[in-house]
C-alpha cells in the first residue's frame, strides 16, 4: 500500500472515530431528557451529563500536558482505532477476497421501519407495561437479541430515545434493562370513521310528465307529482295519495 492510500485511510478512519464517539456522547447526554417534566427540569440532566464531559476533557488534556509522555500510547491507540474504522479496500482484478469464517455472525442493519410502525411494535411487545426491551426489539428486527447497536441507529434516525431502566412484562429476570418507552412515543393514529349512508333520493317530476326512473330505481323511489291543489304521492304498491299545501 502506497503512503498516499494510508494517509487517506487514516484520516478518514480519523474522521469516522469522531464522528462516532461525538454521536455517542450526545446519544448519552440526550438520553437523560426528562419528557415528564417541563422547562429547564426537564433539560437538568442532559446539562449535568455535558458538564460531565466537559469536566473530563479538562482533566484529559491537564493530564496529557503534565506527562506528555502519555501521548507514545495515545496516538499510536487512535491511528489503530481510525485504521480499523475504515474497511478494507477492494481487491484488485485476479485475487479473490479473503473467505469469511464460518462462525462469523454478521450484524447487519435493522430494517427500515417509518415511526408510526416502529412505535406500533413497541406497544405490541410492552402489552400495557411501560415499554420494550431494546433486546426484544432487536430479535424481532434482525433475529439476533443482542444486536441492539441497530436498533440504537433506527431510534436515532426516527428520532426515539431510549432509556436505561425500562420495565417491560414478560421479560427474563427482573424485567427491567435498556429500551424505549411508550410515553416518548407519538400518540397513534385515530382511525379515519365510515362516511354514514345517504338516503336514496326522492324523485320529484312536474304534473303532466312521465316518471323519471332507471330500471332498478322504478319500484323503490317513490313519486311525487305536483298540482297546482297539492301533490300526489306514488308509494312503492303503486298506491296514490293525496294532499294539499
Amino acid at each position: 500500500m502506497k503512503p498516499r492510500d494510508v494517509a487517506l485511510r487514516l484520516t478518514a478512519g480519523s474522521a469516522v472515530l469522531t464522528r462516532r464517539l461525538t454521536d455517542r456522547a450526545c446519544a448519552w447526554c440526550r438520553s437523560s431528557y426528562r419528557h415528564d417534566l417541563t422547562g429547564w427540569r426537564a433539560a437538568l440532566g442532559p446539562a449535568a451529563r455535558a458538564g460531565v464531559l466537559l469536566v473530563v476533557g479538562w482533566l484529559g488534556w491537564r493530564i496529557v500536558r503534565a506527562a506528555p509522555g502519555l501521548l507514545w500510547v495515545l496516538v499510536p491507540a487512535w491511528l489503530i482505532a481510525a485504521w480499523n474504522m475504515v474497511p478494507r479496500p477492494a481487491p484488485e482484478s485476479g485475487e479473490e477476497p479473503p473467505a469469511e469464517p464460518p462462525g462469523a455472525a454478521s450484524s447487519e442493519p435493522a430494517p427500515a421501519l417509518s415511526l408510526d410502525d416502529f412505535s406500533t411494535l413497541v406497544r405490541t411487545l410492552a402489552g400495557g407495561g411501560a415499554g420494550a426491551h431494546l433486546s426484544a426489539l432487536a430479535e424481532h428486527l434482525t433475529g439476533d437479541p443482542k444486536n441492539t447497536s441497530a436498533v440504537r441507529s433506527l431510534c436515532r434516525e426516527l428520532g426515539v430515545p431510549w432509556r436505561p431502566s425500562v420495565r417491560q412484562p414478560g421479560a427474563p429476570g427482573r424485567g427491567v434493562s435498556t429500551g424505549v418507552k411508550v410515553t416518548d412515543l407519538p400518540p397513534p393514529t385515530p382511525t379515519p370513521s365510515p362516511a354514514p349512508l345517504q338516503a336514496p333520493p326522492v324523485a320529484v317530476v312536474v304534473a303532466g310528465q312521465p316518471t323519471a326512473t332507471g330500471p332498478a330505481t322504478a319500484t323503490a323511489t317513490p313519486a311525487v307529482q305536483r298540482h297546482e291543489w297539492g301533490s300526489t304521492l306514488t308509494a312503492r304498491d303503486g298506491t296514490h295519495r293525496a294532499y294539499t299545501v
